[in-house]
């Protein structure tokens, strides 16, 4: 016979296969199994499986497709609809060839709007945690129990997923998050072989591209064997790429992985967060990022933001209490760049608070509480949000345990000098208590002015100490109950005569006569104590000590009303016009503070120098004459002793008139007319009201 003979009987052969094959395939009726998939997937995961459409098979190919309709699984019995799986068609196209020799191969899967529902309970159990049932009566056939024992997996070498819906519901906190997938390919050689997924969609209305590089199925389905996964996410303006590893694929846990973001700004990640984000940015993240029992760890930590940087590590550890531990560095931080819209500035304060400093909306508490967390911040530049003040070596350490606050110590450096303070708020009762103490050692006033950009006004060292305790449930009452002293001292430098616009322009010209011969006064000291008590600050010494001016105070400021009650008496050494000098009265509100002549110690003044002048004219009437001159306006006190005794705490005696031949230093300039009449008192009471929104910005 010959060999082409041959080959032309095994060709009539195998289409005689192929033929009988069509018509056997075709004979049989798929639905008959309907019942036997659905039992074997009730004993598999204890839910009822439903096939509800019909079986069709394509045999006009070498793959035939086979092809169901609405396919539904169970949800659990706790579930939020009845439903956990719902496909509206699925189907699988099969290589014929590997089917002679008993191997399924899969050459392409199709699911077509599939809706999966994945939710927890309240109790935090997962609707994907399946409880098998009971197992289908067994097969009492040896061979077909031979046959069983030797069935292995089909390989999928394709998988395509169109407009799938993904939805996962937090039964804890009610929060849902939503996939749209609008493509979705998964490419796999085999069993063993990797897999490939490309897709695109949405996660919460914001659209995404994925490419995800991972391990096996057979890598998926294996206890204790590392999961590979890399993958490429961009969406919402960010490029997020993931290279590691997951322990328990199945589970979501083990993740030990490098993980990077940037982009643009953080506000375009709102959809994808869940929440809103402030648009600052451009930013970068990168970290090392690991899991491991509910401990999430982001070791060699690096984010930028605009011109800021952060780095170090970081550990979140979830439960019944968040817990939160970092150690961080920083080249700079510049605040600016942590501010909405990348503007120094604050938002308008509550109705009720507008003609306030301090603010009165409750503090949120119960967020302390609910938190505990360890933190070491060490920075070498820190900048205000509007570029100036900018603090160095900044040190803090932070810890919050049981609702109890702890900021111990918090160091740095300012103006060439050096701040130290701590500060325990204990929010774990209804009513938190607030303690702070604050040292601020040889600021340079010059240094401090120029970098607030305010003014060379004055010169001289500031040494400064606040003690105080407090309690309420906002700023505001804290401030109302706040216990303690103050304490601030400024040493030998000098004063701007212009800097004398603390009070209203009629009174500068009255008080500071010399202004228009030179503009430097020398500084001897400035001296202020307050006593707290309840909330009011009682003025034990208030001293500015000038070459040309001496000017004291005494009064008190209602930190719970805001109300201000001083009085500042200015004495001059040009004996022209001691007469004209009288005692300014500061009152009005922090936010919006007054200064005013106090006419009525004018007038006492007036009648008392005339009747002393009458009396002294009797009998010498060279006195009479020099008190009608201002003799009378001087005080018994020697001027040296004035600061000394103040800084020592003693109650200085009464203030000397200033010696007119005392020395000054600078050039002679005519003087800075103050543009606002109360352009310094306003600005007092706007660092108080960025005082008081700080205090607030500890609780948020």
């Amino acid at each position: 016979m010959r060999l082409s003979t041959v080959f032309k009987a095994l060709g009539v052969l195998v289409v005689a296969a192929i033929i009988g094959g069509y018509f056997f395939l075709q004979s049989i009726d798929f639905g008959q199994y309907r019942g036997l998939i659905e039992e074997q997937a009730k004993a598999a995961t204890g839910r009822d499986l439903k096939i509800a459409g019909q079986f069709e098979l394509d045999l006009l190919t070498l793959e035939p497709a086979l092809t169901v309709d609405d396919v539904t699984l169970a949800n659990a019995p706790w579930g939020s609809r009845p439903e956990m799986l719902s496909i509206k068609s699925l189907e699988l196209e099969v290589a014929l060839i590997p089917l002679l020799s008993g191997n399924v191969v899969v050459k392409r899967l199709v699911l077509v709007a599939p809706d999966i529902l994945l939710e927890t309970n309240k109790k935090g159990e997962g609707n994907w945690v399946f409880a098998p049932g009971t197992p289908p009566p067994a097969v009492a056939d040896a061979a077909a129990d031979k046959e069983k024992s030797t069935t292995t997996l089909p390989v999928i070498n394709e998988a395509v997923i169109e407009d799938a819906v993904l939805t996962y519901r937090d039964g804890v906190t009610g929060k849902e998050t939503k996939v749209v997938l609008s493509t979705v390919s998964l490419d796999a050689k085999g069993l063993s072989a990797p897999l490939s997924l490309k897709g695109k969609g949405s996660l919460n209305g914001e659209a995404f591209t994925l490419a995800l590089n991972a391990g096996s199925l057979q890598d998926l389905t294996t206890a204790n064997k590392p999961f590979p996964i890399k993958a490429a996410l961009t969406a919402g303006g960010a490029e997020i790429n993931i290279d590691g590893t997951i322990a328990d694929a199945m589970k979501g846990t083990g993740l030990n992985a490098t993980v990077s973001a940037k982009g643009k700004s953080l506000a375009d990640l709102d959809k994808l967060a869940g929440a809103k984000l402030p648009p600052l940015g451009p930013y970068s993240l990168s970290a090392q990022l690991s899991e491991a029992k509910g401990t999430y760890k982001a070791a060699n930590l690096a984010f930028n933001l605009g011109n800021s940087n952060l780095a170090g590590e970081a550990t979140v550890k979830t439960g019944k209490a968040l817990a939160v531990a970092a150690n961080l560095t920083s080249t700079l931080i510049d605040l600016k760049d942590f501010i909405k819209g990348g503007e120094a500035g604050k938002s308008a304060p509550a109705a009720g608070d507008r003609k306030k400093v301090f603010p009165s909306d409750p503090l949120p508490l119960k967020a302390l509480r609910g938190t505990n967390a360890k933190v070491s911040l060490k920075a070498a530049k820190i900048l205000a949000a509007d570029g100036k003040i900018p603090l160095t070596n900044f040190d803090l350490n932070l810890s919050l345990n049981k609702g109890v606050l702890t900021i111990k110590p918090l160091k740095t450096g300012l103006a060439g000098g050096n701040i130290d303070a701590n500060l325990t708020l204990n929010a774990s009762k209804a009513k938190a208590s607030l303690a702070l103490n604050l040292n601020l050692k040889q600021l340079d006033m010059a240094t401090l002015l120029k970098e607030m950009e305010a003014s060379d006004a004055v010169t001289g060292k500031l040494n400064s100490t606040i003690s105080v305790k407090g309690q309420g449930t906002s700023v505001a009452a804290i401030m109302a109950s706040l216990q303690g002293k103050s304490q601030v001292i400024v040493g030998k430098g000098t004063i701007k005569n212009s800097y004398f616009k603390l009070l209203s322009a009629d009174i500068l010209k009255a008080i500071t006569p010399w202004a228009s011969k030179q503009d430097n006064n020398g500084l001897n000291c400035v001296v202020s104590r307050f006593d707290i008590n309840g909330g009011n600050a009682v003025s034990k010494t208030l001293l500015l000590d000038t070459t040309n001016v001496v000017i004291t105070g005494k009064g008190s400021i209602n930190l719970g009303s805001e109300k201000i009650n001083m009085t500042v008496t200015p004495k001059t050494s040009d004996v022209s016009l001691m007469k004209l000098v009288v005692p300014i009265s500061i009152g009005g509100t922090l936010a919006n503070p007054t200064a005013l002549p106090d006419m009525g110690a004018l007038a006492k003044n007036a009648a008392g120098d005339i009747i002393g002048g009458v009396s002294g004219a009797v009998t010498n009437p060279v006195g009479a004459i020099s008190g009608l001159l201002g003799g009378g306006g001087g005080g018994s006190a020697s001027k040296s002793n004035l600061c000394a005794e103040a800084i020592s705490g003693k109650a200085p005696a009464k203030a000397a008139t200033p010696s007119s031949t005392g020395t000054t230093t600078g050039t002679t300039t005519a003087p800075t007319q103050p543009k606002e009449e109360m352009g310094t008192l306003e600005g007092v009471g706007k660092t108080l009201e960025g005082f008081g929104e700080g205090l607030k910005g500890l609780f948020n």
